[in-house]
């Protein structure tokens, strides 16, 4: 195995070099190719998805497909623009002589562990990103969606790239994060629990390697006075229960103000008791195998038993600490499928597993709160720090709350669709990780700077501060912070000999 992952690194390497040297318009044609090919397969791609992680068709097509497509053409436009020399203006007129400019260099092999939540769309665009920037890409999907993995290589190992460029690594978890790091990835991209991401980061460390974490989410949504109660509803149920509540930033405390309270909680228990369940094959009734059908599931299964197991035992804890459940939807009669129900409580207690720690699954809690102040800071009072979203008619009041919320991407009577946006940055802040994907940000992530500093006076014969020094270069560099920053115009004047004296010694040898 370690003979095989060692020529995974040479043909990367090999291919890596020349793909740096390919001109931006031929990388660009070759990405193209790529939209060109989820757009044509797009229906084979969503079911694939489906089948390995659970989700419905819509959520798959929505939440992964489409932004896919979408976001290539903003990846094309924005690297072209980073990858030109950046001149950089003058600091200070005492160092007129010096011109620098930026180049963003490719780091040379990006690593990707991606996750089975969202098994096509996180790391498509990380490896559009990627490629796009000149560098060779190492991924490795996640165990439980390995079908996705494949329709992510077909893709790629289609469209024309350098033989090794892109290689899908077929290791288990673990396996593939030390083959990565111990083979000197150049940079790597995680997206996954805190635990695993603490691992790989430490290990990381004792090379140097540089990381990008995207990790876990309790993610608040504040419910002011004045929303729009059916949309505030209607958003939160979607943000917080797609892909069965297994989304990093889906929402899972919901804070609602007192005097809004009762209509909220009644509006929400109303709607949730109407949402279907169901799975992509239909195998738990026998009226859910045609298209149509396959359409009106709002809901998938868990992607596993295992996960159920933790769910419940993260509910159970919180229910014993005194919460309620005050909504809950039916779920299909089988015991083959991972079925969870969405579920809604209250009366959570501040050291509950539903307000401390990250549950992965479809389940919220309502918490009522006085004044602004008071959400401010239950939201804030998390470790973690992915997203968050204001529900209010008063765009001013709610982008002024904003920017008192501890997290990476505030959304206003909106909620977790800015991951599809191409032109946001995405990431959090705490033990939500760092760095950015997508956006420009998402793009810089995948270069490394390197400035060059040129200088106009190349006929010139030493620099003023070079050796052999002597009290005449003090009194000189002293008579220039004089003529640059007193207010006095008389100690200004006085100094100016002395800094001319300095500045013609540019051009003497000593």
């Amino acid at each position: 195995m370690n003979a095989q992952i060692e020529t995974v690194f040479y043909t990367a390497r090999k291919a890596q070099a020349i793909w740096a040297k390919t001109t931006f318009r031929k990388r660009k044609e070759i990405l193209k190719k790529a939209q060109k090919y989820v757009l044509h397969h797009k229906e084979e791609i969503v079911n694939t998805i489906c089948k390995d992680n659970g989700k419905t068709k819509i959520d798959a097509l929505a939440t992964e497909v489409l932004p896919v497509i979408m976001s290539i053409p903003f990846y094309i436009k924005k690297s072209k623009t980073l990858l030109k020399p950046q001149k950089l203006s003058g600091g200070n007129i005492a160092l007129f002589n010096k011109k620098s400019y930026v180049l963003r260099e490719p780091w040379g092999i990006v690593g990707i562990i991606s996750p089975w939540n969202y098994p096509f769309s996180i790391p498509f665009s990380e490896i559009v990103m990627a490629l796009l920037m000149g560098n060779a890409v190492i991924l490795k999907v996640a165990s439980a969606t390995p079908n996705v993995g494949m329709c992510i290589k077909k893709c790629f190992t289609s469209i024309g790239l350098p033989e090794g460029l892109f290689t899908l690594l077929e290791l288990k978890g673990k396996e593939a994060g030390d083959a990565l790091i111990e083979h000197r990835v150049d940079k790597l991209f995680f997206t996954g629990s805190v635990p695993v991401g603490k691992a790989l980061m430490k290990k990381a460390s004792d090379s140097l390697i540089p990381v990008v974490l995207e990790l876990g989410g309790n993610d608040a949504a504040l419910v002011l006075p004045d929303a729009d109660m059916e949309l505030a509803t209607q958003g939160i149920i979607w943000a917080a229960f797609s892909n069965a509540g297994q989304s990093c930033a889906g929402i899972q405390r919901v804070l609602v103000h007192q005097t809004a309270y009762e209509a909220f909680s009644y509006k929400l228990k109303e709607k949730i008791e109407t949402i279907r369940l169901g799975s992509f094959d239909g195998s738990e009734t026998s009226s859910q195998n045609s298209e149509d059908n396959k359409m009106n599931i709002d809901i998938g299964p868990l992607i596993s038993f295992e996960q159920k197991k933790g769910i419940e035992k993260q509910v159970q804890k919180t229910l014993e600490q005194g919460a309620r459940i005050v909504a809950q939807s039916k779920i299909p009669e089988t015991e083959k499928i991972p079925f969870y129900p969405v579920s809604v409580l209250e009366n959570c207690s501040a050291n509950s597993p539903l307000m401390k720690e990250e549950v992965f699954g479809p389940v919220i809690c309502l918490i009522q709160y006085k004044n602004i102040e008071e959400a401010i800071s239950i939201a804030n009072h998390s470790s973690m720090g992915l997203s968050s979203s204001i529900w209010t008619k008063n765009i001013k009041q709610a982008n002024e709350i904003a920017k008192k919320l501890n997290a990476g991407s505030i959304m206003i009577n909106d909620h977790l669709m800015s991951h599809g946006l191409a032109e946001t940055p995405w990431g959090g802040f705490k033990d939500s990780g760092f760095g950015k994907t997508h956006s420009v940000f998402g793009l810089e992530e995948m270069c490394r700077i390197k400035t060059i500093i040129n200088d106009t006076l190349a006929f010139r014969k030493r620099n003023i501060f070079w050796h052999p020094y002597s009290p005449k270069i003090y009194a000189g560099l002293e008579s220039m912070l004089s003529v640059l920053y007193e207010a006095s115009l008389w100690k200004k004047l006085k100094a100016l000999p002395k800094l001319l004296a300095i500045f013609l010694s540019y051009f003497r040898r000593d």
